[in-house]
């Protein structure tokens, strides 16, 4: 019986060792959030010229998001613009439409650091 209990201690140090150790690693790993990238299927059809909206006055503390183009699996649909909360040391990359390979892919309009 005393042996069992005496293997039964050593496991359980080398369990927490190995919990120690995971946790210990784990603080070292930096998580690097990854850039934009195409969000949705691609589409073959190209999305039509941007609309022509009069951008509204500036206001303190936000910053106009433009509207863009969005294929809703049948078709492309405006979505219009609207003030966001400004992000002190980012500026806002709008959303756009990329030709890969000949076929349109969308990124989404997302806050990039500055400089």
């Amino acid at each position: 019986m005393r042996l069992s209990l005496a293997r039964s201690g050593i496991a359980w140090r080398h369990a927490l060792l190995g919990v120690v150790l995971i946790v210990a690693l784990s603080a070292c790993y930096v998580y690097e959030r990854p850039g934009p990238g195409y969000y949705g299927p691609a589409v073959a059809v190209a999305p039509p010229a941007p609309q022509v909206v009069v951008e509204p006055a500036p206001r303190a503390g936000y910053v106009w998001v433009s509207g863009y183009w969005v294929w809703n699996g049948n078709r492309y649909v405006w979505t219009g613009g609207r003030w966001v909360a400004e992000r002190p040391g980012y500026h806002w990359a709008p959303a756009h439409w990329v030709d890969v390979d000949g076929a349109w892919r969308f990124v989404r309009g997302h806050w990039e650091p500055n400089g």
